[in-house]
């Protein structure tokens, strides 16, 4: 089996207002890691890591 390594995705633009649903969303989904960053602007970056998926079959 490939190991892909962990997959991130990550949502910019985020009001603070929605911040922590996001977040609980990713992690009921199966985020392993949740990390949050504030931008100068106001809005937040959510970014969420999940395990890595193997990809094909064992030789």
């Amino acid at each position: 089996m490939i190991d892909t390594g962990p997959r991130t995705e990550q949502l910019t633009g985020i009001p603070f207002e929605k911040v922590e649903e996001i977040a609980a969303r990713y992690r009921a989904e199966g985020a392993t890691r949740v990390s949050r960053e504030q931008q100068p602007d106001g809005s937040w970056i959510v970014t969420a890591e999940f395990s890595p998926e193997p990809v094909g079959k064992a030789g």
